[in-house]
C-alpha cells in the first residue's frame, strides 16, 4: 500500500508540497525535536500557518542533498 504524505498548495504557477513537521523528519529519518532544532537554527526554512509549520518537499530535497544523517558529538 502507498501512502500519500503532504499537502499540494494550488493557486500558484506550479503546485509546492508542503509536509508537517512528522513527515518532514520521517522523510528525512530525524526525530521530531531534532527538526524543530534545525527550523530554529535555520537550517531548514518552514513556515508557520497558525500553531503549525510547514516545510516544503523542494527544502527537504535540499537539505537531504546537502546531508546524510545530523552530526553527532561523540
Amino acid at each position: 500500500m502507498v501512502e500519500k504524505t503532504g499537502v499540494e498548495i494550488l493557486g500558484v504557477e506550479e503546485p509546492v508540497k508542503v509536509h508537517s513537521i512528522k513527515e518532514a523528519a520521517d522523510m528525512l529519518g530525524v526525530s521530531r525535536t531534532w527538526m524543530y532544532y534545525l527550523i530554529h537554527t535555520r537550517r531548514i526554512k518552514a513556515r508557520k500557518i497558525g500553531a503549525q509549520y510547514t516545510i516544503s518537499q523542494a527544502e527537504i530535497d535540499r537539505y537531504r542533498d546537502g546531508h546524510d544523517k545530523p552530526e553527532i558529538n561523540k
